[in-house]
């Protein structure tokens, strides 16, 4: 702890952090940078606490990568809370295998309502459906505009009302969403659909790919297409939807001049041909009505 303490220099009386220490290109030294914050705070050392803040200076926080333990996270949950920042451009937690109890943690530090995150990431972190209900509440209580979850094939968010609250709460500011890889089944897309062709979203980015969609919500997916007024990018590429489905749901895209682009799995070249043929119309009507958003279409496979 010494070690670092005697790494600050002063200026005119102000403690100053030494760059080539705490740097942006040491990360885990970033989370040294939070333990040695709970010491100085626990000290009453406001300077030194101010010191340390400015690290961040970007209003970043990103841990991408690096494995944290339950101690780690009580560390960084005290720093979100207890320093002079309020608002967070990004909070990164994707690869840190933080767990259901990492993010209960998380969740009691960050319920003061006192902290804004712009853009929060829980990606590949080992976390079930059991964090739904955190992770809503995060997103309300910090007006997260742009979220990613999943990413582990744990089913996150399939409690119910998770979509319903994170979507259409007057609270939520909720812009993208992101849920690759996150066993999202056809019931979960209804409801998502459902609240987009009612109008209550204000989502214009859904990242729904690699997950369980049959058919049993394309439906749904046509009609709120059909109505929706707001969603410019969708990822729907690697679930379980059959290519004449596909079509359908490219079909309903005739009445929408907002999507902007449609990412879709690579069909066969039969499939993609009717759909590109599809997509010309659109794009033809689009202009008819005096819109000048063009649609396009991306046929992916990993």
């Amino acid at each position: 702890m010494f070690k670092f303490y005697v790494n600050f220099t002063f200026a005119n009386g102000q403690p100053q952090a030494l760059r080539c220490f705490l740097s942006e290109d040491f990360l885990e030294n970033k989370l040294k940078c939070m333990y040695l914050y709970q010491c100085f705070k626990e000290a009453g050392d406001d300077r030194m606490c101010q010191a340390i803040e400015t690290v961040f200076c970007k209003r970043e926080i990103n841990f991408s990568k690096i494995k944290l333990s339950l101690t780690d996270i009580d560390y960084i949950a005290t720093f979100l809370v207890h320093s002079s920042i309020r608002q967070w451009e990004i909070v990164k937690f994707s690869y840190c295998h933080i767990q259901d109890d990492g993010l209960d943690i998380l969740h009691s530090a960050l319920q003061g309502g006192t902290v804004r995150i712009g853009e929060l990431v829980l990606a590949y972190d080992g976390l079930t459906d059991l964090s739904s209900k955190h992770i809503s509440d995060i997103i309300l209580t910090c007006g997260v505009v742009d979220v990613s979850v999943g990413g582990d094939d744990k089913g996150v968010g399939e409690t119910k009302g998770f979509y319903s609250t994170i979507i259409a709460d007057p609270k939520s500011k909720l812009e993208k969403l992101s849920l690759g890889r996150n066993k999202v089944t056809s019931k979960s897309a209804i409801t998502i659909f459902q609240l987009m062709k009612e109008g209550k979203s204000k989502i214009d980015m859904l990242y729904i790919n690699n997950n369980e969609i049959t058919d049993e919500a394309v439906e749904t997916i046509a009609a709120a297409l059909q109505e929706d007024k707001t969603l410019r990018v969708l990822k729907l590429e690697q679930n379980r939807i059959p290519g004449e489905d596909a079509e359908r749901i490219v079909k309903a895209l005739e009445h929408n001049n907002t999507l902007q682009k449609l990412d879709l799995s690579a069909y066969p070249k039969d499939i993609q041909q009717k759909i590109m043929s599809q997509k010309e119309t659109i794009n033809k009507k689009r202009k008819c009505r005096g819109c000048q958003v063009e649609l396009e279409i991306n046929f992916l496979n990993f």
